[in-house]
């Protein structure tokens, strides 16, 4: 439309005088161009009937002449039939064949001339053939008894395999038949000339030449000779010619031919020739209309060189007598430019023209005047209404712009953004679309009655998105007035929430674990310092009961639960983001068949246990004592959840789960397909919608104080995070809860690569010297005398620089030095490098009560020692320095 516009505006940049010199010479070669056609048009339809009545006449005289040539030979037959050297029996057939033979020389376009007797037999032929064959059922030989024959063309299957043929293609015959009788009247044969149809052929060329085309038709419109295939049907490729044929014996039409050209046609029919009947062959005789018409066109050609010679002429007639009307109009238009330019001050000189010209004139000079005025305020306007419409347009806020009865006239992109809805899907509906069901009719009256009384309303509403999510809005409605103060319209400004909320949860949620790192972070180092003075003094407590074997069996119990205990610190120190988990190649299948024994001790024999658990290759990357813990608080929670319940029940399950679709859809981080799908169920009390959003926040617990920590499901929840899987629950107030637990499987070609020492025994030293050091003197204490219980003499060192004095003063007496990371003063890795300055092959074993990745990130040098966690298994730690000390030597 706007280029429309443009296109008009350009055109009327031309002048007056170009117009009037233009639409006279235009007016001139439209006459010429319609003389032009109407005479080409004239000249086609003479030319038509007069070319098309020649074409029908050589058509006519065509076919007359294959008919002439076909009586010839019809003739020639008859005669031949009655030669006493053909009918007489007595006469030899050697005779009767040189005859034939000197017939057949007389016109070449014989293929065979022959003669087979009253049964049908070959009697004598051209060059013997067919003689003694059965003929008796060729159409020439059963027809050909009574009367002469004549046969139409036909394929020569049987001359074609014993005549002559140096084209070795195929080729077709016709046939000219008589009987042959005896003296006495009685017949004695059917004398019968095969000729070639390159006769016919050669007589058609003989009427066509370079721009015409001419065809020999059967008379059933099959064609038998000419630039189309042989043996098609015209009716296929000139289906109005064919029709007009098969109702004339002559005639001429236009038509489009098969090949997307158009021919002018003239055909005639052939009617025989004397007492020759003819075959009814049509003969067609076609030209291409580009050159049946080619005069038509010269002449329209001169027409049009005539028109525009007399365009031309006209246009310059009207060039000067425009240039006297054109003149005065110019310095109006040249007023006119001033004033569209800006320059509304400027004076049009005095015009003397035609009164309508002044006219024109004096009214442009008044008007400028009076837009001078009213072009400032638009201007204004247009400027002030430009910016608040980009400032709306480009709003972060999503804007709706409503009428005064609700329905929907504008949204800005932001609206579509927070709401899903494309302009043309919102505009011409009403916001209720938008309804979450979240708010009660009361509160959309409110809103209604406030902003029909004139008033603006804020507040806050739940609504949906276009896919049905629903968002927090805070949002604003105002009506807007008209000159006469009429509410007209009203505008709703709306922020979308749901980035805000989010960020309040997470700066919650990152308070609660730096609260908890922070608290586990603390004592994790102190509480494992501990840990390691217990089980040193329980191994030295076992080592010295000798006979007393229940006590050794309850302190083997409390070292077991120590080492629990330190496990816990570990998963603590992980979930709260201060430790790293070490994953191995596990079989979830048969770890889970060890948890599970150890859960089911936890459940009463009162609660139903359902396993369903499978026993297949499950092989996930995974840490055991994470996954030993989230069995044991799941099973713990669903344990709390059925003691209300009538016939408690817990289900374990554990399956293959290959994901579709729609699990991906709802998982689009993940990249695994195939899962080993966990999960605990019970028949309990339920989670309430309301507590199922929050229940892997850490210490957020429904139950009363004391009875739970509020760590149970955050922890499984950090674990299944930690493993690259996924945690969803599933639950019902007063029916009960499921947990499921998807973990990514690892290749089945993975190998099961547990961490794992033998600890069934100690292995003992032969009295080297271990340089311990440790800063926690009861860790020292400890660790010294269980050193020396298993066959070790040790040197003690409670910081790092008295580590490297003692070491400086015994170097060459020290196999190995045992020592702290952290410690006051000189620490751990810093004593270590020490130690490497004065031995570059001191063997370093470290002790740590943090986590050992922390650690290994900091420091190169903890990379090329071992180090092992406090509190250290007595059993791993004397097959460690044994293996130390073994390479050393």
């Amino acid at each position: 439309m706007f280029r429309m516009a443009g296109n008009r505006r350009r055109w009327f940049r031309y002048s007056l005088r170009q117009h009037i010199a233009a639409a006279t010479a235009g007016i001139a070669i439209a006459l010429s161009l319609g003389i032009s056609y109407l005479a080409a048009d004239i000249s086609k339809n003479q030319i038509e009937s007069r070319e098309g009545a020649a074409f029908a006449s050589h058509a006519h005289h065509t076919a007359e002449m294959l008919d002439r040539g076909m009586f010839e030979r019809y003739r020639e037959m008859q005669v031949a039939s009655v030669l006493s050297d053909i009918s007489d029996p007595a006469i030899s057939i050697d005779t009767k064949r040189k005859v034939l033979e000197r017939m057949q020389g007389s016109f070449n376009a014989y293929a065979w001339v022959g003669i087979c007797d009253a049964n049908g037999i070959g009697m004598v032929g051209t060059g013997k053939y067919l003689e003694g064959k059965d003929l008796s059922q060729r159409p020439w030989c059963t027809q050909g008894r009574d009367k002469p024959y004549v046969g139409d063309v036909h394929d020569a299957l049987l001359l074609a395999k014993i005549l002559p043929n140096p084209s070795d293609q195929d080729f077709y015959l016709l046939d000219v038949a008589a009987p042959v009788r005896k003296p006495d009247g009685t017949l004695l044969g059917v004398l019968c000339g095969h000729i070639f149809w390159d006769w016919a052929e050669e007589m058609l060329n003989l009427s066509s030449n370079a721009s015409t085309d001419t065809l020999l038709l059967g008379k059933d419109g099959l064609i038998l000779a000419g630039p189309l295939p042989a043996r098609s049907m015209l009716a296929d490729t000139a289906p109005e010619t064919m029709a007009a044929i098969m109702k004339l014996d002559t005639g001429f039409l236009l038509e489009t031919w098969s090949d997307g050209k158009t021919y002018l046609t003239g055909f005639a029919r052939a009617n025989g020739y004397r007492d020759y009947p003819g075959l009814g062959w049509v003969s067609l005789y076609r030209q291409d209309v580009d050159i049946a018409f080619a005069p038509a066109r010269d002449l329209q050609k001169r027409i049009l060189l005539l028109g525009l010679g007399l365009g031309l002429l006209f246009a310059v007639i009207g060039w000067f007598q425009a240039g006297r009307i054109a003149r005065p109009i110019q310095a109006i238009t040249n007023a006119a430019k001033n004033v569209a330019g800006g320059n509304l001050a400027y004076t049009a000189p005095a015009i003397h023209a035609d009164k309508e010209v002044e006219e024109l004139a004096d009214s442009i000079q008044q008007m400028t005047s009076t837009m001078s005025h009213e072009i400032n305020e638009r201007k204004q306007a247009e400027e002030r209404l430009r910016k608040i419409s980009e400032a709306v347009h480009q709003a972060g806020e999503g804007v709706i712009i409503t009428d005064r009865y609700g329905v929907i006239e504008y949204i800005n992109p932001a609206c579509s953004d927070i709401t899903g809805y494309t302009p043309e899907e919102l505009i011409g509906k009403t916001p209720a679309i938008l309804k979450s069901e979240h708010q009660d009719p009361g509160f959309y009256k409110h809103l209604w009655q406030t902003i029909t009384a004139g008033e603006v309303w804020h507040g806050t509403l739940i609504d949906k998105r276009k896919d049905g999510v629903l968002y927090p809005a805070l949002m604003s409605v105002a009506p807007i007035r008209n000159e006469a103060d009429e509410v007209t319209h009203y505008v709703s400004i709306q922020q979308d929430m749901t980035g805000q909320k989010k960020l309040e949860e997470q700066f919650m949620q990152s308070q609660k674990m730096e609260a908890l790192g922070t608290l586990v972070g603390g004592i994790a180092h102190d509480f494992n310092n501990m840990l390691a003075g217990i089980n040193g003094n329980l191994f030295l407590a076992g080592n010295e009961l000798k006979g007393q074997e229940n006590v050794r069996q309850r302190l083997k119990q409390i070292e077991t639960l120590s080492y629990r205990a330190a496990d816990m610190i570990k998963q603590m120190m992980a979930f709260a983001r201060k430790g790293a988990i070490h994953r191995t190649v596990i079989n979830l299948s048969d770890q889970m068949q060890e948890v599970v024994k150890l859960a089911q001790a936890a459940i009463p024999e009162s609660t139903q246990l359902i396993l369903k658990l499978d026993k297949g290759d499950l092989k996930i990357l995974g840490d055991a004592t994470q996954l030993h813990q989230i069995v044991l608080n799941l099973v713990n929670n669903a344990q709390h959840a059925i003691n209300e319940s009538v016939h408690p029940c817990i289900t374990i399950g554990l399956e293959h789960f290959e994901a579709d679709r729609e699990f991906m859809a709802a998982h689009p981080e993940m990249h695994a397909t195939a899962f080993a799908h966990f999960y605990v169920e019970d028949n309990g009390c339920g989670i309430s919608e309301a507590n199922l959003s929050r229940v892997t926040e850490p210490f957020f617990t429904t139950k009363a104080v004391g009875k739970c920590t509020g760590l149970g499901l955050p922890m499984v929840f950090g674990a299944v995070q930690s493993h690259e899987g996924i945690l969803e629950i599933d639950s019902t107030e007063a029916q009960g809860t499921v947990v499921h637990i998807y973990l990514p499987l690892q290749d089945s070609g993975e190998q099961q690569a547990f961490e794992h020492r033998e600890r069934s025994r100690v292995i003992h030293g032969n009295g080297e010297i271990i340089l311990l050091v440790d800063d926690d003197q009861s860790v020292l204490d400890v660790t010294r005398e269980a050193l020396e219980s298993i066959g070790y003499r040790v040197i003690v060192a409670s910081e790092g620089r008295q580590a490297v004095q003692v070491y400086s003063e015994h170097a060459m007496d020290i196999a190995l030095v045992l020592m702290d990371v952290v410690m006051p003063q000189t620490g751990g890795v810093e004593a270590a490098r020490q130690l490497r300055q004065i031995n570059t092959q001191v063997r370093i074993v470290f002790m740590t009560g943090y986590d050992r990745e922390q650690f290994s990130q900091d420091d190169a040098l903890l990379e090329q020692n071992t180090v092992i966690q406090k509190p250290p298994h007595i059993e791993t730690l004397a097959t460690i320095l044994a293996e130390l000390i073994a390479q050393s030597r």
